[in-house]
């Protein structure tokens, strides 16, 4: 997975076992939060995300073609 869509993205994939924000990921991944923006909002596009407001921010989670595409 890292080969097509890069280690970053597929590590952030990876990790949406449980719906997360992109403070949470950035702090788990040692990246800034505007980096983990700029994938997640990658990884939304292509359809493998989708984020649902929670509160004061926004939590992300595979959807099927994301689960598809680790598996």
């Amino acid at each position: 997975m890292g080969r097509l869509i890069g280690k970053t993205r597929a590590a952030l994939l990876l990790d949406l076992d449980e719906p997360a924000s992109t403070t949470t990921l950035a702090h788990r991944h040692a990246l800034a939060a505007g980096t983990v923006s700029g994938h997640l909002s990658v990884l939304r596009d292509a359809g493998f995300v989708t984020g649902q407001r929670h509160r004061h921010e926004i939590r992300y989670r595979r959807t099927p073609l994301g689960e598809a595409a680790l598996r």
